[in-house]
């Protein structure tokens, strides 16, 4: 039975309604993009529906006007630039979307002066070029992490922002997984990186390099690669940091795994990608772990089309400017770029919003959001995904492609077009003898359409590599190892700063600095001591393009002589909640190739010193601590566990509690450590589910955060290269609970299915509950955080708090909450089953956290059923308690991390 939800499939989503109200968002487990999984980012995105910064209404000139009267200004201007021949460009995002780009070819056919150019603010074009050259395909591989033995990443973040971090984080945790018995190789890890990632952290063999060094490593492994596999490269490999037998050790791994092994880089530098195509070649991993037959359209944009693009504004050669899904004077060269807009007679902008270019537009065209749209969808060749909005339009919106049928004289809507469309396109392809009308219904109801793919075959390599290291030699001739090197990289929140007005995203902690509202320069603990700088210092990064002033974070995994800053902070507009948090790193990015790094940086102190909002203070984990005798994080090698699976069972402690038997069902966790990426996705949706207020910058600084579930990260060893681990911390429904005893009103009591209760309206707010804690995982509402003008997020906005879910009610001033195991899915899980006349099965109830984890680490469920998932698992010789010495009986579990470190 599945657990009842009202609402719609929203392609990969599946949208939550209540009161026609989108309150939720889940992952579409029809489709193999991301298998029921959501980002954190996707999570937040239903709150963007109810921003209040969403134009109302279309401007022209900065007035608001109404549709018709906007359509007859661009319709005949538009008519006028055709008959003087005078250019037209439309500039936009990568398009998933076959049905827009036949659109967009239909345009050209009216307005043929027109030009498409598609540009990405952080683009894989590196990569897309790369392919072009070696195997004669200009696009993204469809990459098949779950068929790779091992896995070689290059700056190259797929488990946080690389290309599809869902689909590889589901394949990441399903090759790691212990739990399944079918699996019958454990996924090997080795990342060289030179900012610690989300996926460095996650890395068996994590390796720290300098970016001068990056192309040269990837050349040493190549040439390794070809020794074994006796077509030895004459190629000339520059210096680089990495010991040589790690290169050797490396080579001999992937060559045992050739054809199950894959090597990616996430790198703007097409030597590097010219290398590892070759490396991929000659291990064989084209046509099995990367499919060069059904490629990917999720990244398609070329920075140096765009920078062509401005070059003929500024010369006059473009007569009308359509924009949609960019916004280039913030990602792209601000001065530049608003310097060649005021060339352009007609400018058009299809935000949904007033940011940094459309606010210097003729004319704002609002689109709608994406919950209120129809769209056809294909991330990936033959895999069609269709969109359906959830809700009528909130504003006087309008789709932008419904725009473009509206200036090309067409009285068809968007959603008329995309079943002709679908019809003409799809329907022939299918083989289910579904009449058109059946098959339109069944991929709407379904959400996703898998049609038969071209069966994956090898691409032979065709480029020369024969210039490959003299360019590379040249290079770091230039970029001396000497030099400091700035690294500009994504956050899994704010990620390219599209989103940065979501206070949820803005308010989530970094998952590796434990920081929330804000960018900052990464420095090693060396580099740090090295220019004498604290945490929180403020200091001035110059290069010979741009310069910033940012407060330093001492990041543990930074690589030495090298500076990390986080891009999508420092919007100047985009909302109250965005606007002026952290600077902007995209100057830093060349307008030529939008490489991620740059050398010769100077660092200056400026003598201020700021506090960041960091949710964390201690990270050290190292068994000096008593890490491995108290119980709170264990972990093992893969040979180690191989060896002695077992965990040393504690003996029953003598006890002064009365032992109390759960009749019926008695709810228990396991999160498997092993499983667990620390990707935040969870803290979200939990946050989305149970109304959890956002505080702000000056509380968070305040240890005040709110967070039901939060995301412990740890580091062990080497400072200046740790091993990093993650535990998901969330009430542990102790069985012999401490906050219960010392409540003075029976505020905070257990249920008759052993989950520990807590009565709002009995708090009094002691907080002595919060203290006994040892875990530390109870949250006071220390203000009224709903319709105070202090904390002007959404719950102070009548439009914002459409989002909030009816089945939970919104604390008060004065009251203590914590994890209350989804109490509300529960309660729902078991009137379905009671109205069905059905027992409660195994898995039909999934918690948010839960529902939301791409990599399955947590399982929820009924431990007296012996037969269910979260009993067998708390069999596991794997499986612990946290602090298991106390006594208190947590019904949390947890399975002790496994890395595969063999030699």
């Amino acid at each position: 039975m599945r657990r009842p939800v009202v609402g719609v499939v929203q392609a990969v989503l599946l949208v939550k309604n209540r009161d026609g109200r989108p309150i939720k968002i889940e992952g579409n487990t029809e489709s193999p993009l991301n298998r029921g999984a959501v980002c954190a980012t996707g999570q937040a995105t239903v709150l963007g529906l109810y921003d209040d910064e969403r134009l109302k209404s279309p401007l022209w000139q900065g007035q608001s006007v109404t549709w018709e009267k906007i359509d007859q200004e661009v319709v005949k201007t538009l008519s006028d630039i055709k008959a003087q021949n005078g250019n037209i460009v439309i500039l936009t995002s990568a398009l998933p979307s076959p049905a827009a780009k036949a659109l967009l070819k239909e345009w050209i056919q009216q307005y043929p002066t027109t030009e498409v150019v598609t540009y990405d603010a952080i683009s894989s074009s590196a990569l897309i070029e790369a392919n072009r050259q070696s195997f004669g395909v200009e696009g993204v591989p469809h990459y098949h992490l779950e068929k790779a033995h091992v896995v070689v990443g290059i700056n190259c973040d797929f488990l946080g922002t690389w290309i599809s971090p869902m689909e590889f984080a589901w394949a990441y945790g399903e090759r790691r997984n212990l739990r399944n018995d079918q699996n019958k190789v454990f996924l090997k890890h080795v990342q060289f990186e030179t900012a610690l990632s989300l996926t460095g952290s996650n890395a068996d063999h994590r390796i720290p390099i300098t970016p001068a060094d990056e192309s040269a490593i990837v050349l040493d492994l190549l040439k390794s690669v070809s020794k074994l596999a006796s077509q030895s490269i004459d190629i000339t490999v520059p210096h680089h940091g990495v010991a040589r037998d790690e290169i050797e050790s490396l080579a001999r791994d992937l060559w045992k795994n050739r054809g199950h092994s894959l090597v990616i880089s996430g790198s703007q530098e097409l030597e590097t990608q010219m290398a590892v195509n070759a490396i991929n070649s000659l291990l064989g991993n084209i046509g099995e772990t990367i499919d060069l037959d059904n490629i990917s359209f999720q990244k398609e944009g070329q920075e140096k089309t765009l920078a062509a693009l401005i070059q003929k504004m500024k010369s006059g050669g473009v007569q009308a400017l359509i924009l949609h899904g960019v916004n280039p004077a913030y990602t792209f060269s601000s001065e530049e770029f608003s310097k060649a807009l005021k060339t352009v007679k007609l400018s058009i902008s299809l935000s949904e919003r007033l940011d940094e270019t459309s606010s210097q537009t003729t004319a704002v065209c609002p689109d709608h959001y994406f919950l209120e749209s129809w769209d056809l969808l294909e991330p990936v060749s033959s895999l069609l995904h269709v969109r359906q909005p959830v809700i009528r339009p909130l504003r006087d919106s309008r789709q932008a492609f419904e725009s473009l049928l509206k200036w090309m004289g067409r009285s068809e809507t968007y959603y008329e077009y995309l079943r002709t469309y679908a019809k003409n396109q799809y329907f022939g392809r299918q083989t289910s003898h579904l009449t058109f009308d059946g098959f339109w219904d069944r991929c709407v109801h379904d959400g996703v359409f898998q049609f038969s793919q071209t069966p994956s075959k090898s691409f032979a390599f065709n480029a020369s590599l024969s210039t490959l290291s003299e360019t590379v030699l040249q290079k770091q001739k230039r970029l001396t190892s000497q030099s400091l090197q700035l690294v500009c990289y994504e956050k899994i929140s704010v990620r390219d700063g599209s989103v940065a007005n979501n206070p949820w995203l803005q308010e989530l902690p970094d998952p590796i600095s434990k920081v929330s509202w804000d960018n900052y320069a990464c420095l090693s603990p060396a580099l740090a001591k090295s220019l004498f700088c604290e945490e929180g210092d403020v200091v001035k990064i110059s290069t010979d393009q741009s310069s910033v002033v940012v407060p330093v974070h001492i990041q543990p995994g930074q690589a030495l002589q090298t500076i990390g800053l986080a891009l999508g902070y420092g919007r100047r507009q985009c909302g109250k909640v965005g606007e002026k948090v952290g600077v902007n790193a995209y100057p830093f990015l060349s307008s030529g190739n939008h490489a991620s790094f740059f050398n010769a940086v100077t660092v200056e102190k400026t003598g201020d010193h700021v506090e960041l909002a960091c949710t964390q203070l201690h990270h050290s984990m190292d068994k000096a601590e008593g890490r491995e005798e108290r119980g709170i994080l264990k972990e093992a090698t893969l040979a180690s566990f191989i060896k002695d699976p077992g965990n040393k069972k504690k003996e029953e402690n003598v006890t002064l509690w009365e032992e109390k038997d759960y009749e019926g069902h008695h709810w228990g966790m396991v999160v498997d450590l092993t499983n667990c990426i620390g990707c935040s996705a969870c803290v979200v949706s939990c946050q989305a589910e149970n109304n959890v207020p956002v505080v702000g910058k000056d509380e968070v600084r305040r240890q005040r955060e709110m967070h039901w579930i939060r995301i412990d990260r740890y580091f062990s060893g080497d400072e200046n290269n740790p091993e990093t681990s993650f535990q998901p911390m969330m009430c542990q429904h102790c069985g012999n609970a401490p906050c219960e005893t010392v409540c003075p009103v029976l505020a905070t009591v257990h249920s008759s299915d052993g989950l520990n209760q807590q009565v709002y309206n009995r708090c009094v707010g002691t907080r002595y509950c919060a203290n006994n804690c040892p875990y530390k995982v109870r949250r006071f509402n220390w203000f009224d955080y709903a319709h105070n003008d202090r904390f002007d997020y959404n719950m102070n906005s009548d439009l914002g708090t459409m989002v909030l879910n009816p089945d939970i009610v919104v604390r008060s001033r004065g009251v203590m909450e914590k994890c209350s195991m989804c109490v509300q899915r529960i309660q729902e899980a078991k009137l379905a089953a009671k109205r069905e006349g059905v027992p409660l099965k195994d898995g039909d109830i999934k918690l948010a956290c839960e529902q939301s984890c791409p990599s399955q680490a947590i399982v929820f469920g009924n431990m007296n059923d012996p037969q269910s998932r979260v009993a067998q698992l708390q069999k596991d010789k794997r499986s612990y308690h946290v602090l298991e010495e106390l006594n208190v009986k947590p019904v949390v579990s947890y399975l002790t991390k496994i890395r595969d470190q063999r030699d």
